[in-house]
């Protein structure tokens, strides 16, 4: 009796301890952001994301169509969605980190931490809208407003579906949506894109 009860101990330890261990893992994924920003420091970050100029509805559209269920995947989703290759959608909140703490916190871990922190209070479109509020195009234009006026002389709520889809790419990645560069490369993404939009 007294070994049966011993292994019945030991199994039951065998069986809580790796429990124990990821949900103290979760709970550090969780909480380790409000270690590394202090209350007054958070506050200020978020309050920024929030009050973030609002994007036209068409282009978180065209960005859906670009990044299918980017806005509404939580960043473990994101996380999830890379590693099974299932697709290559950026977690906005996840871009934010990128935009807002370098270089003070680029490690992995911060990231993680603080991308999780960002969500406890903004949406992934909160968070996009803050990321193209700030998002460096060609020439050092900042934020999509910006490059709306540069490239297209409009403002951003004037642009056609062809315009919006061209700055997002540019977001993207700037160096293959050069379009004076590789112009026949963009014009045929464009297309494809314009195409998925008005059959979606």
């Amino acid at each position: 009796k007294e070994m049966t009860k011993r292994k019945k101990n030991i199994l039951l330890i065998i069986f809580i301890f790796p429990i124990t261990i990821i949900i103290g893992m979760l709970y550090f994924v969780k909480l380790g952001g409000y270690f590394i920003l202090n209350k007054a420091e958070t506050g200020v970050y978020i309050n920024d994301i929030k009050n973030s100029p609002e994007l036209p509805n068409r282009f978180y559209e065209i960005y859906n169509i670009i990044y299918p269920d980017a806005l509404d995947n939580n960043a473990w989703e994101h996380f999830l969605n890379k590693t099974l290759e299932k697709n290559d959608s950026p977690c906005a909140c996840e871009k934010v980190i990128s935009i807002s703490w370098y270089p003070l916190h680029t490690k992995t871990s911060e990231v993680i931490l603080l991308t999780s922190l960002t969500e406890d209070y903004a949406s992934q479109k909160e968070c996009l809208r803050y990321y193209a509020s700030k998002f460096v195009f060609p020439n050092k234009i900042i934020g999509v407003r910006n490059a709306a006026v540069q490239y297209f002389h409009k403002q951003i709520y004037f642009l056609s579906d062809s315009e919006f889809t061209e700055l997002i790419l540019i977001m993207k990645n700037p160096f293959i949506y050069n379009k004076k560069r590789y112009p026949n490369r963009v014009r045929a993404d464009i297309n494809n894109i314009l195409k998925k939009l008005h059959n979606s």
